[in-house]
């Protein structure tokens, strides 16, 4: 089962029957994970997002400013895309704002009252979400967005986990030669459910070479543990799928290659498997929970929308 990045271009290179890099003049390692990685943010996550079970969600809170309308979506959502836009209040009271359309966000600008100062709707403007009404008081806003996988890159393009300290913002491991303390870091699990534990870390000091180590800034995730990975950030050396997903990642990739060496006989049959992979897997991941159905809550009922007026 191709965990890594590497298994996944060694099954592939079986599949399609392929020499290994060095004596094949068609396929480099590299160009196989680009391939896979296409099909991973073309055909398979897609797939993951119809099923509606909150994979790849992630927040990102930016402080709210009086005065200050617009917060950039996060670089990383997928599709350049939000799951939720949460507004909290400086007491810690937290509610989904619902988004308005784009033409009405100037009538909205104003409350229009003196004691109104929170925002209670949002409309989306290129890549920014502007509040509406215009806070005129600090907060929280929270966006909730699906991340986008991080690119997949060879095992030796990464530092796997060694061992940590003397000091406690230490990471031990082989360090890659060409990084620095210029570069900035993602941290990754290397297993199920390969989660990124944290991102765009900054380092002070970087020892590159066997035996290494990264100082980062700030304290390194307390989930990262000694196996797992720290990559350049948006990159990865494990392939971010859940389990059953990634057989499915395989063959769109086997597909993808067979195409390319003109096999279309080999293409049905990959293509047949792979149709054949991702209905199996989907029955995996939808419902998220077997055990429970989603409830629909009244979020503007009197009990809950009292709340909201502050």
């Amino acid at each position: 089962m191709p965990y890594r990045s590497d298994d996944l271009v060694s099954a592939v290179r079986m599949r399609c029957q392929l020499p290994t890099a060095a004596n094949d003049g068609k396929f480099t390692d590299l160009n196989i994970l680009e391939l896979a990685y296409e099909e991973l943010l073309t055909y398979v996550l897609p797939e993951v997002r119809k099923a509606r079970g909150n994979y790849y969600v992630r927040s990102l809170d930016y402080a709210v400013a009086s005065g200050v309308s617009d917060y950039s979506i996060p670089p990383r959502a997928q599709g350049a895309s939000l799951r939720d836009v949460t507004y909290i209040d400086p007491n810690g009271n937290g509610w989904s704002i619902p988004e308005i359309p784009l033409e009405d966000s100037d009538y909205y600008k104003s409350s229009g009252s003196t004691w109104w100062s929170t925002a209670y709707v949002y409309t989306i403007e290129g890549n920014k979400v502007r509040l509406r009404p215009e806070p005129t008081r600090e907060g929280t806003l929270r966006l909730r967005y699906y991340e986008r996988p991080g690119r997949l890159v060879p095992v030796s393009e990464a530092m796997k986990v060694a061992g940590f300290g003397p000091n406690p913002n230490q990471v031990q491991g082989d360090v890659p030669l060409t990084w620095t303390n210029a570069n900035i870091f993602d941290s990754l699990s290397a297993g199920p459910t390969f989660d990124t534990f944290g991102m765009d870390a900054t380092a002070a000091v970087v020892t590159a070479g066997v035996g290494g180590s990264i100082d980062f800034t700030d304290p390194y995730p307390s989930e990262l543990a000694v196996g797992d990975y720290i990559a350049l950030a948006t990159e990865s050396p494990v392939v971010q799928l859940t389990v059953e997903l990634q057989p499915v990642l395989t063959s769109a990739t086997v597909v993808r290659v067979l195409e390319a060496l003109g096999d279309l006989q080999g293409v049905g049959v990959a293509q047949a498997k792979m149709e054949r992979q991702m209905g199996q897997a989907v029955a995996h991941i939808q419902p998220r929970n077997d055990g429970e159905q989603p409830r629909i809550i009244n979020r503007r009922g009197p009990l809950r929308f009292s709340r909201r007026w502050q």
